[in-house]
């Protein structure tokens, strides 16, 4: 019985361990993207946000985010994590801003096709570049996904 309950609490803090090094990371420190009122909310019955009703799928939102490059809301285990869609390597001082393309289907990644920079949805960083994904709060209840900041 009492091996039982050890393993039992073993899977449960590795499940635990999982969705915490999984979930989405709060960049808000690391702000380069200019701050852009975000608000969504949306049926998850509607055609453009029907694809988070299944684990490891992205929709790109458009129009939305730092100058309407748009805004990807990416879900993951059941979570959801939302970014600007403007690359924070691809700033420029005359203002410009390059948007990422969205990889695809369940892919898990988006790309800048400026800089090559590869970021991983599941925390928003590209490896071997300095800034992350702007990053907004993100929620999916009762049928709706919601992401705003």
């Amino acid at each position: 019985m009492g091996y039982m309950r050890t393993k039992i609490r073993i899977i449960i803090e590795t499940v635990a361990l999982l969705v915490v090094l999984c979930a989405c990371f709060d960049n808000e420190q690391t702000r380069i993207v200019p701050y852009t009122p975000v608000r969504i909310e949306a049926s998850l019955a509607e055609p453009q946000f029907s694809p988070l009703q299944i684990d490891g799928n992205a929709v790109l939102v458009r129009g939305e985010g730092y100058r309407g490059n748009g805004v990807i809301i990416y879900k993951h285990i059941g979570q959801v994590c939302a970014y600007d869609a403007t690359c924070p390597n691809c700033l420029h001082a005359s203002g410009s801003a390059v948007a990422v393309v969205l990889g695809g289907p369940a892919d898990g990644f988006c790309t800048c096709p400026d800089c090559g920079a590869r970021y991983v949805l599941l925390n928003g960083w590209a490896e071997g570049f300095e800034h992350p994904l702007q990053t907004y709060t993100a929620q999916i209840s009762g049928g709706y996904v919601r992401v705003s900041n």
